[in-house]
């Protein structure tokens, strides 16, 4: 059992490693969201940090700002929030786009 958490807890740093962060600072990032430990690499968190530099325009320093981003859903969250202020030419920071729940945050980006 202890093997498989600090497997886990490897890959998971490693991955943040490879992303650009420094190895404290990947550490950080885990111990901000420790949930990233059950996260897929492939099917969950590269594909966010994808959308996030790709599509988002995003930087490496914003996700260190904010490694929450990688718990929040890209299909129902992340990608709607998105394309929803993308729409309204408005770029808010990612705490801002994510944190809030739909009423208010379709409230206030109508």
């Amino acid at each position: 059992m202890l093997n498989t958490r600090v497997d886990k807890l490897h890959t998971k740093v490693l991955f943040m490693q490879e992303l650009g962060f420094l190895y404290e600072k990947a550490l950080r990032a885990c111990a901000r969201l420790p949930a990233i430990f059950g996260y897929d690499v492939e099917n969950n968190l590269w594909p966010k940090f994808v959308y996030l530099v790709k599509e988002m325009e995003r930087d490496l320093e914003e996700l260190n700002r904010f490694p929450q981003y990688f718990g929040f859903s890209l299909k129902e969250r992340i990608v709607p929030r998105h394309l929803h202020l993308k729409e309204r030419g408005v770029r808010i920071p990612l705490n801002r786009m994510l944190m809030w729940g739909n009423e208010k945050f379709y409230a206030k980006w109508k």
